[in-house]
């Protein structure tokens, strides 16, 4: 999902709504967002998906992280 498609879908719902993450695709367990993080790298694989930010460039090398996707992660209360 991009940033757009969620800003879509956010502007039908309610502005008092509570904004929640669901654990895993099942809906076993859930989550208020409490931070939103931008300014990130998102790289997947197979069976998860890792994060970097600007200072971890280093991690996966320089070229390869220029050229992962934007990304912007909501992070849960708990």
């Amino acid at each position: 999902m991009k940033v757009k498609d969620l800003i879509e879908r956010l502007s039908k719902c309610d502005p008092e709504d509570v904004v929640v993450l669901s654990r895993d695709p099942e809906g076993n367990n859930y989550s208020p967002v409490s931070e939103i993080c931008g300014d990130l790298k998102f790289k997947e694989d197979r069976r998860d998906g890792e994060i970097y930010g600007p200072d971890e460039a280093d991690w996966v090398g320089e070229e390869e992280f220029n050229a992962l996707p934007n990304a912007v992660a909501l992070w849960p209360s708990y």
